[in-house]
């Protein structure tokens, strides 16, 4: 089994650098024959280094800075909102539907 693991580790290292584009693929490409001994190895040094590039996903936070603004369109408060709920993994509706509301400017369209 151990043969197993190790064949699978070199497999993994070799074709890790085929997924690589940019910054990540000059990162490991000076990188020194036999300097990586398992795919755990190079996973953690690649991840500790590019971690802070990542993508976050929003949070229901983000929708308290969507506000419609005294002077601005209906039209453009529920396009930035809407843009900023897709972003928003697993929004729960009665949420969405209390910010909506809550940051709507006072008018024909206030509850």
């Amino acid at each position: 089994m151990m043969l197993f693991n190790e064949a699978t580790d070199l497999i993994l290292c070799r074709a890790f650098p085929t997924s690589l584009e940019k910054a990540a693929l000059c990162w490991i490409s000076p990188l020194p024959l036999r300097s990586i001994d398992t795919f755990e190895v190079l996973s953690c040094a690649f991840t500790n280094l590019f971690s802070s590039s990542r993508i976050y996903s929003k949070t229901e936070d983000a929708l308290h800075y969507i506000k419609q603004g005294q002077h601005r369109p209906l039209r453009d408060y529920i396009k930035r909102f809407q843009a900023t709920t897709m972003e928003i993994p697993n929004l729960d509706l009665h949420i969405e539907i209390f910010f909506i509301k809550h940051y709507l400017k006072p008018g024909h369209f206030a509850y």
